[in-house]
């Protein structure tokens, strides 16, 4: 297994695709699924953890420090 290498923005940011979304993953990840995943899905997760986090002491963590904090927070799996 890779190691994953979490951005360092704090996650009230939503980054760019550090790619060329119209032609990078062709023929592998359609351009309209990518849109969704990012544009949709991945900016729901954004909204909805910031939300999640207003007022607490993670307000303006990094995600990774938001990781490591939920991690004990996980119920069923998750580790």
């Amino acid at each position: 297994m890779f190691p994953l290498a979490l951005p360092t923005f704090h996650f009230s940011t939503f980054p760019p695709l550090p790619l060329d979304a119209d032609t990078a993953l062709e023929p592998l990840i359609s351009k309209r699924t990518l849109d969704i995943h990012h544009g949709k899905h991945h900016a729901k997760y954004v909204t909805v953890t910031n939300e999640m986090i207003k007022g607490t002491d993670l307000e303006n963590a990094s995600l990774e420090e938001i990781v490591k904090a939920a991690k004990g927070e996980l119920k069923g799996g998750g580790s």
